[in-house]
């Protein structure tokens, strides 16, 4: 339930982060096996940036840059 209330809130977090400065890039962690939250990374110019582990979980990392 977690992932759907993070995913869901994407452009909030994207407006509030990037539109006041607030930092140069924002970053979502998505399990590989997540494909509804990859859509929606994707779907709100996220871009994959790299894989990980997270918890002995296998995660990618979607990014979005201030200037996007």
């Amino acid at each position: 339930m977690l992932g759907i209330i993070f995913t869901g809130r994407i452009p909030l977090f994207k407006k509030l982060a990037l539109d006041n400065n607030l930092t140069e890039k924002l970053y979502s962690m998505i399990h590989e096996d997540n494909l509804p939250s990859k859509k929606v990374a994707k779907r709100n110019r996220m871009t994959l940036e790299g894989k990980t582990t997270s918890w002995n979980l296998p995660v990618e990392l979607y990014t979005i840059y201030n200037q996007e």
